[in-house]
């Protein structure tokens, strides 16, 4: 992971932020938009559907799990992936998940905690914006 730093704006939607981020997989980069920035959930999960358009599926090397949450329970496969880019701050070597993701509601992802902690980041709702730094540092 890099040092840099942004500021990113984020769209409020049901009073949760939403962004958009860049996944790097195999080489490939792309954007994915309506991404929940959600300090509640454990793990960063992206709709099968959505990124399967990009070359994301499963592979004999990749793990399934159970996931639970308020709505219950879901299978998802786990991947890892090249880096997530959000707003030019890169995480690399980073593990994700792949599921339905059919919460009732536009959503092509979570960012959760197991990539929130890798960062430093403060979320300002009165200004909907996002400062984000690439590391805490020593």
């Amino acid at each position: 992971m890099d040092g840099s730093q942004s500021l990113i704006n984020f769209e409020l939607r049901h009073k949760l932020p939403f962004i958009s981020i860049t996944v790097v997989h195999n080489g490939i980069e792309f954007k994915i938009d309506n991404v929940l920035v959600d300090t509640g959930s454990a793990a960063t999960i992206f709709a099968s559907d959505y990124v399967r358009e990009f070359g994301i599926d499963s592979e004999p090397e990749d793990k399934i799990r159970k996931i639970v949450g308020v709505g219950g329970n879901e299978y998802v496969i786990e991947k890892r992936i090249d880096a997530l880019i959000i707003d030019g701050v890169s995480i690399e070597d980073s593990i994700i998940q792949v599921g339905d993701m059919d919460y009732g509601f536009g959503i092509n992802g979570v960012i959760g905690g197991d990539l929130l902690m890798r960062t430093k980041m403060i979320i300002n709702y009165e200004k909907r914006a996002i400062l984000l730094k690439g590391h805490w540092g020593s």
